[in-house]
């Protein structure tokens, strides 16, 4: 794996902005999250058989994907990118794809409990909470509370846990 020196990042950023305008910067962007978004699905499928109908549905990538035709290479992807993966969901909420954010929520809340990501957790399902109620959108909604219950649940927080629950039940 190969990264930038701080200040390589932040020059190749400025240039992104010089040379590219504004809908070519978005269309780079919406195919990188749609990437990065539907090969998490396919992992979660790979890695998460049983729980596929708790995930939300997620159009296959466009793009080539790695191989993740196991369960090792399945987990083995989703740890490797859950850093990106959740700064996707991060940019995604703050610059106006908040399906992409809704997407990574439901998608990911499995192999974030299971890691004892909880922090993460907590702070992936608020985002995609508060654009849910934004947006109306009353699945995300509901996929979003039931995450933070079980966030609070994991953690011993049994009457959050249980408003969570309830709030997603009255959808």
């Amino acid at each position: 794996r190969y990264s930038f020196h701080d200040l390589v990042r932040a020059y190749a950023a400025d240039r992104a902005l010089d040379q590219d305008r504004p809908p070519q910067r978005r269309a780079a962007l919406t195919g990188l999250f749609d990437f990065y978004v539907a090969t998490a699905a396919t992992a979660m499928d790979v890695a998460y058989p049983h729980e596929r109908h708790h995930r939300p549905a997620v159009p296959p990538a466009g793009t080539t994907t790695p191989d993740l035709s196991d369960r090792n290479r399945a987990d083995r992807w989703l740890d490797t990118e859950l850093t990106n993966l959740l700064a996707v969901a991060q940019h995604a909420a703050a610059h106006g794809w908040h399906e992409h954010t809704w997407q990574l929520s439901g998608v990911l809340d499995r192999h974030l409990r299971t890691r004892g990501r909880h922090q993460d957790a907590q702070a992936l399902h608020q985002h995609a909470l508060h654009l849910a109620r934004r947006g109306s959108n009353h699945r995300a909604e509901m996929s979003a509370l039931n995450g933070l219950g079980h966030v609070h649940r994991r953690l011993g927080r049994y009457e959050q846990a249980a408003e969570q629950f309830g709030r997603a039940l009255q959808i």
